[in-house]
């Protein structure tokens, strides 16, 4: 028979149990997946969502023609009229389009790809969204990173940037850019004019207030013609 002590020390192992899991249930949000239709196949390890699929998960929504859900993996793939959105940790809003997506629930990271996929992500130190666009494009949520490969295109309000790859760093607002083959570029606009610079490596910031380039470093300035401007050419 337990005694006093022993009965107490096993409520007071199964009260801090129980606090743990709600903790951890309040930790990670629910997943909720719906559509229009529904059909489950494997005995019942995947199952598709067609018509308006949606998937919501805390601050990460994702919604798209068709959703295919890998239950066992805790993944989803989507295709057609992919839209995903979501919430970086310092509360600043971007939203990704294409036509496929690959969402892992458990380590919330994707992938976006077909269609041209862009993201517009609303940086509380830019006047005007970024705009991240690439042929395959990965964010992760926990590392806070973009990355995109092959015709990387990032547009900021004073930068162009063109690259085979590229990351944008949300914490630090920083995006590196690399080649070599095409060689990395951007169009820096700076008092009224634009200038070309080309590099092995280009890294600047968001706000455009800092640009560095390393290896096979080539600049083209551009000077601005006021005596055709005054023409009206």
């Amino acid at each position: 028979m337990m005694n006093t002590g022993s009965i107490l020390k096993a409520f007071c192992a199964a009260a801090l149990f129980t606090c743990l899991c709600r903790a951890q249930e309040a930790k990670e949000p629910k997943t909720i997946i719906t559509g229009e239709q529904m059909e489950m196949t494997g005995g019942g390890k995947t199952v598709i969502f067609t018509g308006a699929a949606r998937v919501v998960k805390g601050v990460d929504e994702l919604t798209a023609d068709r959703i295919v859900q890998d239950k066992k993996n805790n993944k989803v793939e989507a295709e057609g009229n992919v839209v995903f959105k979501s919430v970086s940790k310092d509360n600043e809003p971007f939203r990704g389009s294409s036509q496929k997506a690959f969402y892992d629930l458990n380590g919330e990271r994707g992938e976006l790809s077909g269609g041209k996929p862009e993201i517009l992500y609303y940086m509380k130190t830019s006047t005007s969204p970024v705009i991240f666009r690439a042929d395959d494009i990965t964010f992760d949520n926990v590392k806070q990173e973009l990355y995109g490969k092959n015709n990387v295109e990032i547009i900021t309000s004073s930068i162009t940037a063109y690259a085979p790859e590229a990351v944008l760093e949300q914490k630090e607002k920083k995006v590196i850019l690399t080649g070599p083959v095409p060689q990395p570029f951007v169009i820096y606009s700076e008092g009224g004019r634009k200038n070309r610079y080309r590099a092995d490596k280009i890294t600047f910031f968001a706000s455009g207030n800092k640009v560095q380039l390393k290896g096979n470093v080539r600049a083209v300035m551009t000077v601005e013609d006021k005596n055709a401007k005054a023409k009206g050419k």
